[in-house]
């Protein structure tokens, strides 16, 4: 898949909802890029969730496939 911004190839990984951010990781858990940041309540039930994703270091596109 490219990215619908600048054409690069995207990559494969796992978008985390984490407190405070939300980060790109691989299948072992590993930080790839640190997506965005954002105000969810740390008690809420979207922390800790996660969907695979494609991803576009370039310019921080983030396509969510499930």
């Amino acid at each position: 898949m490219n990215c619908p911004e600048c054409n690069n190839t995207m990559s494969s990984g796992i978008s985390k909802c984490n407190i405070g951010f939300y980060d790109i990781v691989d299948i072992k858990g590993n930080l790839l890029m640190r997506w965005k940041s954002h105000d969810i309540d740390s008690n809420n039930t979207e922390i800790g969730t996660s969907v695979e994703c494609e991803y576009c270091q370039t310019c921080n596109v983030v396509i969510h496939l499930g």
